[in-house]
């Protein structure tokens, strides 16, 4: 099968090896190498690859001659993507000079540009796992990045991944735009136009951070083909290359920790407070509503770690990005399940109470009031439930909902509905069914049929029969009447 943007020479048939691995760069800049693995561990050649954008099929084939290679196939470029839409997040450490962070305005708004790094080649773990990011790739078109949103944390749906090119996610997570993307000095470098009036509504730490100089993480959404073949790049190992980026969006993650790291050259703020030990001070804790402080990374290591949690390595990426309030709650509920339960003990007869003198009559104490239980919404409940019931819950919740929508189009149709949408959508779905039933117009009922008016039936059981005369047919014209 040709690759979009690289001349394959097939040296031999992949069916004696059991496994493959990638060399970039063995025989020079844009000659790579696919070892052939067989089951008892040799090694050899099984393809040699020419960059499509540094070899004509000419030049390949003549340096194939010159080496003494002799290969089974020779399968120019194809300039086609094998595309299989892979939805790709990484997450980098993004960063910028605080000195370079301005002021500027775009359609009559005001900005907040971060020059920022925003990947550069290398091995980088993401969503899809450890995937190679060749340089090649990366200065493809850059261009397709500029306007794409800036946004807190990644898009998520009931834990599934989502675009952000999205008017509800604008509405609540884009804080800003990317633009004048370019390859220079071998990285990917953009700016990130942040609207200040968005960013305070939706994160005020982000701005905070910017301003102050502090470190924070992002993460690149963006769309891969990726090829399947396994290789290493300056001692990391990787699964597949990534090629052809269609990028969704950038994610600003005030309190979650890059894969890229800044040392490697990219990442945001590069005036970065450092602690005793020259490491880059994250954000890592919030506070909650309640006064109290949380590291979200151990906590969630926590409840990952917990026997009794119902939390899974699975979780993980679902936990990082949820609110300060539900991770919150779910620590306080956790914490209840792992108190151990009072053990009831036999009651005992207490002894007859000794008067003291000037003691407060029993009718006068006050009990201590029990604390008020937290209503749990339903998003809540169905994020807490075990991973093999959520899919059920979201099921029944989402029938739930359409069957209500269907009675309450039912009764606004109605003339003689009083009620609003709003008000309807408020009620149960068994009062929507009564509403229903009362706001139709009922339906004429058809009456019996009535045959008193008949009078009484006469039999005619005491008669004898009387045959009919046979009618004689006489088939003779017709004689006309003479006047």
């Amino acid at each position: 099968m040709p690759y979009p943007n690289e001349h394959a020479a097939r040296i031999a048939s992949p069916d004696g090896f059991v496994k493959f691995r990638r060399e970039n760069g063995k025989f020079g800049k844009s000659i790579d190498v696919i070892w052939g693995i067989k089951a008892n561990g040799d090694t050899s050649i099984q393809a040699i690859r020419f960059a499509k954008g540094s070899f004509t099929v000419e030049q390949a084939k003549a340096w194939l001659r010159k080496h003494k290679y002799s290969p089974i196939l020779f399968e120019p470029a194809s300039g086609k993507s094998q595309s299989n839409n892979a939805f790709t997040r990484m997450l980098v450490n993004l960063k910028a000079e605080k000195a370079k962070v301005r002021h500027d305005s775009m359609e009559g708004r005001d900005y907040l540009v971060v020059p920022c790094v925003m990947m550069i080649e290398g091995v980088h773990e993401g969503s899809m796992g450890a995937l190679y990011y060749p340089s090649m790739e990366l200065s493809k078109t850059p261009e397709v990045w500029n306007a794409k949103p800036v946004v807190v944390y990644h898009p998520q749906i009931n834990g599934v991944a989502k675009s952000a090119c999205d008017p509800v996610i604008f509405d609540k997570q884009k804080i800003g735009v990317l633009m004048n993307t370019q390859w220079a000095d071998n990285k990917l470098k953009t700016e990130c136009w942040i609207d200040e009036a968005k960013v305070k509504e939706v994160d005020d730490r982000v701005l905070n951070a910017i301003q102050e100089g502090e470190v924070m993480e992002v993460s690149t959404g963006l769309f891969t083909d990726n090829e399947n073949v396994e290789g290493e790049w300056n001692g990391k190992t990787y699964s597949a290359i990534a090629r052809n980026y269609r990028p969704d969006h950038l994610a600003i993650l005030p309190d979650l920790v890059g894969a890229c790291s800044v040392s490697a050259g990219a990442g945001l703020l590069r005036n970065v407070a450092k602690k005793a030990d020259g490491k880059p001070q994250f954000l890592k804790n919030f506070k909650t509503k309640g006064g109290f402080e949380m590291n979200r990374e151990v906590i969630i290591n926590g409840l990952i770690a917990n026997e009794k949690s119902p939390w899974t390595e699975e979780d993980r990426e679902a936990l990082m990005v949820m609110s300060e309030e539900k991770l919150a709650w779910i620590v306080d509920m956790q914490k209840m399940q792992d108190e151990p339960k009072l053990k009831v003990k036999a009651p005992v007869v207490a002894p007859a109470p000794v008067p003291v003198a000037n003691a407060v009559p029993a009718e006068n104490k006050q009990e201590p009031t029990p604390p008020a239980k937290k209503d749990v919404s339903v998003d809540e409940y169905i994020q807490n439930a075990p991973v093999g019931i959520r899919d059920v819950l979201l099921t029944s919740v989402a029938t739930h909902q359409e069957e209500k929508e269907k009675l309450v189009v039912r009764i606004t149709a109605n003339k003689r509905n009083t009620f609003s949408k709003e008000e309807l959508q408020s009620k149960s779905l068994k009062e929507l069914k009564s509403l229903v039933l009362l706001a139709e117009e009922p339906r004429p009922s058809n009456p019996l049929p009535n045959f008193a008016g008949m009078g009484e039936v006469v039999g005619n059981e005491d008669k004898a029969e009387e045959p009919l005369t046979a009618p004689v047919l006489n088939f003779e014209p017709e004689k006309k009447a003479v006047v």
